[in-house]
């Protein structure tokens, strides 16, 4: 069974007060509603139950979200679950974990959690006054007590340094990073970071914001220690902000399954009078990166099967591997 937590809210097609809501499937084509998961109350997240990631913590159904509250910054919060995932009750420490002292963060949100060496590792979105987009590294020996180790990796704000282009271009790195998945492409292993060998590479996926800028950048190179090394960064998708805020998990058969938004282009009133803001539903780009095999590209539509669109051309370059003579549906 595969679960979808998502961005929702239940009283209009506009950004406020964000829930969590939940979707079932068995086959990520035909989605099942299930009760919302998370809905803001007073205290950190009184203004929105914002991004964040599901993880297994020994058993207990464990989320991590952005809480946002008017008048201070974005804050980590827990949230743990029952068994069916119908019912969440949130942590009375949260928040749990906030922008690091010392650092002139202007942004802080959005989580990619993962175990190594028998500890928690996060990663969380941010920008840095005047420097750029950052990815933030914290560790936890319980998803509760996190300890800031650094910058993973920073962008630049001025398009100088050689990573990425100018402002304003579609590789810029922005003033802001969202949405960060750090995860390891390789020929076997869970795909976690820190899980690796030498044969593949390590991801860093992240959408660059600022303002009515944005767009999803993905960086290769080598995650050690805590720090990521880039050894190259490439455009995710080329459609500039069509797609955006993707987030990957690996499948049982060791495919790399991204998830995103379509992003609304129409107007305000016109996305009400539909009722959505952004599309899971309508077309979903899944991306499945499988070793030794490049990508796919799997678009569903109401009332049609997987058609698999080719891309391997555009990924081979960045993965550096061979692509496949020919494509299957998964």
């Amino acid at each position: 069974m595969y679960h979808l937590f998502y961005q929702h809210n239940p009283y209009g097609a506009f950004h406020d007060r964000i829930h969590w809501g939940h979707a079932t499937s068995r086959d990520l084509m035909t989605w099942t509603d299930e009760p919302i998961a998370l809905a803001p109350s007073p205290g950190p997240d009184e203004d929105g139950c914002w991004s964040g990631v599901f993880v297994d913590d020994h058993g207990v159904p464990t989320l991590v979200y952005s809480g946002h509250r008017e008048g201070r910054r974005q804050v980590g919060c827990v949230a743990t679950g029952t068994a069916d995932m119908h019912t969440w009750t949130k942590d009375q420490a949260n928040p749990v974990v906030e922008a690091p002292p010392g650092v002139d963060v202007t942004e802080f949100r959005d989580h990619c959690v993962w175990r190594e060496d028998g500890v928690w590792r996060q990663v969380i979105g941010a920008g840095i006054r005047d420097v750029g987009g950052a990815a933030l590294l914290f560790e936890s020996p319980d998803l509760r007590s996190w300890r800031y180790l650094g910058q993973l990796s920073v962008g630049d704000v001025t398009g100088r340094s050689g990573l990425g282009g100018p402002p304003g271009s579609t590789d810029w790195t922005g003033a802001v990073w969202e949405c960060p998945d750090l995860f390891h492409l390789d020929s076997h292993g869970t795909g976690a970071p820190g899980t690796g060998d030498n044969e593949g590479t390590d991801v860093l996926l992240f959408c660059a914001w600022q303002d009515d800028a944005y767009h999803p950048l993905c960086l290769t190179g080598t995650y050690r220690g805590d720090r990521f090394e880039p050894t190259g960064l490439h455009r995710f998708d080329l459609g500039e902000r069509a797609f955006y805020a993707p987030q990957s998990f690996r499948d049982e058969s060791g495919r790399r399954i991204v998830f995103g938004w379509i992003m609304e282009e129409r107007d305000e009133p016109q996305a009400t009078a539909h009722g959505s803001l952004h599309d899971y539903d309508r077309e979903v780009p899944v991306i499945l990166l499988e070793p030794g095999r490049v990508a796919h590209i799997a678009r569903t539509e109401p009332s049609t099967t997987i058609q698999m669109v080719r891309i391997a051309p555009l990924l081979a370059r960045w993965l550096g591997v061979k692509a496949p003579s020919s494509l299957s549906a998964p």
